[in-house]
């Protein structure tokens, strides 16, 4: 494969949503607010998500 159509190609798959679920991986305790140990974000229905990668 040429170098340019492999450059192209990535460029467009960049930013393509890899997955559309969420699902439950473990349950994060702390002694104070979640924000100031992870960085969260707002889900479905008002449920705040993480994101350990």
């Amino acid at each position: 494969m040429p170098c340019h159509l492999l450059f192209f190609s990535c460029c467009w798959l960049e930013g393509l949503v890899r997955n559309k679920s969420t699902h439950t991986a473990g349950v994060v305790l702390t002694p104070k607010p979640l924000i100031n140990y992870v960085p969260v974000q707002k889900g479905n229905v008002g449920v705040y998500l993480t994101n350990g990668q």
